[in-house]
């Protein structure tokens, strides 16, 4: 039982959550960098990166989901808003999906 357990495993991609605080913007270059590369290393590792999406301003968050297109990996932002229009706005293309927070 515990083989069949370990093959689902191999085959299945993990959703991997990027999360930040729009309360603090103030970050450092280095911390961007580092989140660029964890977003990179779950693309590459075959895992999908859902983040929160801000439309208005670049973040954290924002940087992962960049490493994680550089990696050819797919991304799912998460934003406040409604319309189509929302995932056009201020993300530089990172993600493939959207979906607004009511």
């Amino acid at each position: 039982m515990k083989q069949k357990s370990e093959k689902n495993t191999k085959n299945r991609k993990f959703q991997i959550g990027v999360m930040g605080s729009a309360a603090d913007l103030n970050y450092s270059q280095e911390l961007e960098r580092l989140a660029f590369e964890v977003g990179k290393l779950v693309a590459e590792s075959g895992n999908i990166l859902f983040y929160g999406a801000e439309k208005d301003y670049d973040s954290l968050s924002t940087a992962a989901a960049r490493g994680a297109k550089s990696g050819s990996g797919l991304t799912v932002g998460v934003t406040y808003g409604k319309g189509k229009d929302v995932g056009q706005r201020g993300q530089h293309g990172c993600f493939d999906m959207f979906r607004h927070a009511d």
